[in-house]
C-alpha cells in the first residue's frame, strides 16, 4: 500500500512538472514570435556588454543578462532582455524582463522611477513604497515627486542626494514615463543615456489587467531615440 503511494505521488510531482515545461516552452515561443514579428532578431553577441549596461544601471554585480535581442532602426536601437540574478544559479526565475533604449535627458546623472499601478491606491500603494526603497540602489536617494497630475502616476522617484528629479528628467519624459504602468511597465532606470524600462511580470499583468506586450512595445517606441 505504501509503495503504491509513493509511486502514485511521484507520478503526481512528474505530471505536474512536465506540465510546467511544456507551459514555459509554449511562453517562450510565444515570445520569440512577438519579437520577430516586430522586427527584433537575436543579439548574443552582445549580451556581456548589455550586462555591464544593467549592472551599472541596478548598482549591483548580482544581475545578468539572458536572450537578447535587439531591433534597429533610423531612431535607434532598441534592446529586449531577461534579467536574473545570478546568486541562485542557473536554474533562477527570471526577475524581470526589459527594454533598454536611448533617450535624451538634461542630465547623465542615474535616476529611478517606480510606476503605480493603476487599481493600487491608499495603504497598498504606501506598503509598496516602503519596500520599493528599501531595494533602492544604495547610491541613490529618495527624491520628492512633482506637484503635478503626473506625479499621481508615480509610486517613488530615486536619484543622487540633494537632486530633483525634474533636473534628471525633463517635463515632457517625466510626464510620458508617469504613463508606463497602463503600458505594463513597473520601473524606468536611466543613466547616461540609456534607459532600461522593466515589465511587470505575466502573473502580475494577469492580476492587473494590464494591457499585452505589443502594447508595451507601442509605448517604448515612443521613447526611444
Amino acid at each position: 500500500m505504501e509503495a503504491f503511494v509513493i509511486v502514485a505521488i511521484l507520478a503526481i510531482v512528474a505530471a505536474a512538472t512536465f506540465r510546467g515545461i511544456r507551459e514555459m516552452r509554449a511562453q517562450e515561443a510565444a515570445q520569440k514570435q512577438l519579437l520577430v514579428q516586430s522586427g527584433f532578431s537575436p543579439c548574443d553577441a552582445e549580451q556581456g556588454r548589455l550586462e555591464e549596461i544593467v549592472r551599472s544601471l541596478r548598482d549591483s554585480a548580482a544581475f545578468r543578462v539572458r536572450n537578447p535581442w535587439k531591433r534597429t532602426s533610423a531612431r535607434g536601437t532598441v534592446y529586449w532582455y531577461e534579467v536574473s540574478s545570478e546568486a541562485a544559479g542557473d536554474n533562477q526565475r527570471v526577475a524581470a524582463d526589459e527594454f533598454l533604449c536611448s533617450v535624451v535627458r538634461p542630465s547623465p546623472q542615474p535616476f529611478l522611477l517606480y510606476l503605480k499601478p493603476t487599481p493600487l491606491k491608499g495603504l497598498g500603494s504606501r506598503l509598496i513604497e516602503k519596500l520599493v526603497t528599501v531595494f533602492a540602489p544604495p547610491r541613490l536617494h529618495a527624491l520628492d515627486l512633482p506637484p503635478d497630475a503626473h506625479s499621481e502616476a508615480l509610486l517613488a522617484a530615486f536619484g543622487p542626494r540633494s537632486a530633483a528629479i525634474q533636473d534628471l528628467v525633463d517635463a515632457e519624459k517625466l510626464a510620458l514615463f508617469a504613463q508606463g504602468a497602463r503600458h505594463g511597465v513597473f520601473a524606468v532606470r536611466g543613466q547616461g543615456d540609456h534607459c532600461a524600462l522593466e515589465l511587470f511580470g505575466a502573473q502580475a499583468r494577469k492580476a492587473l489587467q494590464s494591457t499585452g506586450w505589443l502594447d508595451t512595445w507601442a509605448f517604448v517606441q515612443q521613447l526611444a531615440g
